[in-house]
């Protein structure tokens, strides 16, 4: 009679030490393995039942990471493991992404879910698993990084225009991380991306649609799809806007790592001109011919701009003072019948911002 005692399992175990599944069984356990982290009702951080199939122990050196103060906790990643992304380490055995793979469908889980309301208490998941993405892509693939930034640059600058503030957050935090490592900004991708995201977008005439063109025929697109395109991009620019109201911030207040950020594209030189060139364009176009309904689009773009500004009334003063905005609205208010588009809708839209300088700036 066979005893299945620990000494039979031990030695029998070891005859499997180094045995391999075929390649088509490794393969379904791997898509068996990402389907599971993809499905939303399997990885429910909320439900209490989940708690057992945590890795508590593997998070727990994180447990006091607060998201909100963004640099001065991030000396918990080791920064004796540098790994610049130029490494050229050649690899002994073939590339096994199922770590990587399991890390990018986290962390898109993640990015679901994250909302104003719990985003303190999955900001820390979501950098622990980044984290372990940045090193095992730079290990084995760099471009499955690539992939990844895209989607979460992707993501948080088009994705949803009140949760604009915590998507600027994670932007900021993943930097940090970068910072720890002593990355310089120029190598890391989610930056790269994100400054050809807003160096193509100044070409506004090429992503501001309209239901009619400047012929006024109409557009092929109906009204819903030019209506979410614009969201989109209105999005973006108030994501941009609030990276800048960030640094300022810092900058304001001394932050620690004020260094690091400071070197990022966008700072007051970069608003000033974005602003100015969207003036210029909506201005442009005020002269064209049948071309009020796109002059409208544009304002709306405007719009977004100043209210956003308007949430920090220190912002609005610095820009407003080398760029005179208020005596801009001003001289197209007095001078409405020069452009041809000028239309009630837009008079009473100037007048709106006019209003609010008069109420939080000429006070």
């Amino acid at each position: 009679m066979i005893i299945y005692d620990t000494q039979f399992i031990n030695n029998y175990y070891k005859t499997l030490e180094h045995e391999k599944l075929e390649p088509s069984i490794q393969s379904l356990l791997n898509t068996l393995v990402i389907t599971i982290n993809n499905d939303l009702s399997l990885n429910n951080y909320e439900q209490e039942t989940d708690n057992k199939l945590k890795k508590k122990s593997k998070y727990k050196k994180y447990d006091n990471y607060n998201g909100s103060k963004d640099f001065n906790l991030l000396n918990k990643y080791n920064k004796s493991s540098v790994i610049q992304t130029t490494s050229t380490s050649v690899r002994k055995v073939p590339i096994d992404k199922t770590k990587i793979n399991i890390a990018k469908s986290n962390i898109k889980a993640l990015l679901n879910k994250l909302s104003p309301s719990n985003y303190n208490k999955l900001e820390k998941e979501f950098l622990v698993i980044y984290n372990e993405l940045l090193e095992s892509s730079i290990e084995e693939s760099i471009d499955e990084l690539y992939s990844m930034d895209n989607y979460i640059i992707d993501y948080i600058c088009y994705n949803n225009l009140s949760y604009s503030s915590i998507y600027v957050n994670i932007f900021f935090s993943l930097l940090a991380i970068y910072n720890t490592k002593n990355y310089k900004l120029e190598n890391i991708f989610l930056y790269n991306l994100l400054k050809e995201k807003y160096e193509d977008f100044s070409n506004f005439e090429k992503y501001i649609k309209c239901l009619t063109n400047k012929d006024n025929n109409t557009n092929d697109e109906d009204e819903f799809s030019v209506n979410k395109n614009n969201d989109k991009y209105k999005c973006f620019v108030i994501f941009i806007i609030n990276i800048y109201k960030k640094l300022f911030v810092y900058e304001f207040e001394n932050v620690e790592a004020h260094d690091y950020m400071s070197n990022l594209f966008i700072n007051t030189c970069i608003i000033e001109e974005f602003i100015l060139l969207f003036t210029k364009f909506f201005i442009t176009n005020l002269q064209i011919e049948n071309n009020s309904a796109y002059c409208e689009n544009i304002l709306e773009f405007l719009m977004t701009i100043y209210i956003e500004l308007f949430k920090e009334i220190r912002i609005i003063k610095k820009i407003d003072a080398h760029l005179k905005l208020y005596e801009t609205i001003n001289l197209l208010l007095v001078n409405k019948s020069n452009y041809i588009c000028f239309t009630n809708k837009i008079k009473f839209k100037l007048m709106d911002i006019q209003d609010k300088y008069k109420k939080y700036i000429l006070v």
